[in-house]
């Protein structure tokens, strides 16, 4: 009781996958007036300050247009009495985020320990100001970056301590500006056949469409975020479909 438990569920999926979780058979409802309990970017639940009433058997399911999967139940038990102090661990360090601009990022950080030891957020070397527009906490030790700017890229580094105990864990925040370019394609039995390239003052002229049976599909590395329609069959009405390409100034 009082520690902390992450439950985590990992999935791959195209188009990704959005994650749920239920707590003995029942959809679970995250951050609904308790903020100990939330399901992280990564669809991982944390459960903080671990209560009696959290007693329960968990397990997530995954689900996108194609196709959905739930995985393994997990028991979770909660002991009455919490014990002598235990040592601070952690349950996951903050990972690389990529994010972009105008977006929100979360850099994860769970740590178990008892008591419950403290959380401080660097940004380089500077301590940052939570309960802010900017930066919060989510589920009490998860950096909560909000409305992403290419000011906000660097290195955040997870503080916890407890006493004269800390331990430490550091990632890297890239923040994807995006630019203007659109290139219009004209698309015959899933054959893209012409391109063109449209200046920003013209980049409505193409018209976003994907036909029925397709779906959009995003993809993202650190230097470029590109969009185009996909579509498992031929498709017999030659639409007009676009790939965006936004890239990194």
């Amino acid at each position: 009781m009082g520690d902390t438990v992450l439950l985590k569920c990992e999935v791959i999926g195209e188009p990704m996958p959005t994650i749920h979780w239920q707590k003995n058979q029942q959809d679970l409802a995250p951050g609904l007036g308790d903020s100990r309990v939330v399901v992280l970017p990564s669809g991982a639940l944390q459960i903080s300050r671990l209560q009696p009433g959290d007693t329960g058997i968990y397990r997530c399911s995954a689900r996108n247009p194609a196709s959905s999967r739930t995985g393994n139940e997990a028991e979770v038990r909660i002991l009455s009495d919490p014990g002598l102090h235990r040592q601070l661990y952690f349950l996951q360090r903050p990972s690389n985020v990529v994010a972009i601009e105008g977006k929100d990022a979360v850099l994860e950080c769970c740590v178990s320990g008892y008591p419950p030891p403290s959380f401080t957020w660097l940004r380089g070397e500077e301590v940052v100001q939570l309960r802010s527009k900017k930066y919060s906490l989510l589920g009490g030790s998860n950096l909560l970056i909000s409305n992403v700017t290419d000011d906000d890229s660097g290195t955040y580094t997870c503080v916890v301590t407890y006493k004269n105990e800390n331990i430490s864990a550091s990632a890297e925040l890239t923040v994807l500006v995006r630019t203007h370019y659109t290139f219009c394609k004209k698309q015959h039995d899933s054959i893209l056949i012409t391109a063109q390239r449209f200046p920003p003052a013209e980049k409505n002229k193409c018209d976003i469409f994907c036909p029925c049976g397709c779906y959009w599909q995003v993809a993202m590395n650190t230097s470029r975020i590109s969009k185009h329609c996909l579509c498992n069959g031929p498709v017999t009405a030659n639409p007009q479909t676009c790939y965006e390409d936004q890239t990194q100034r």
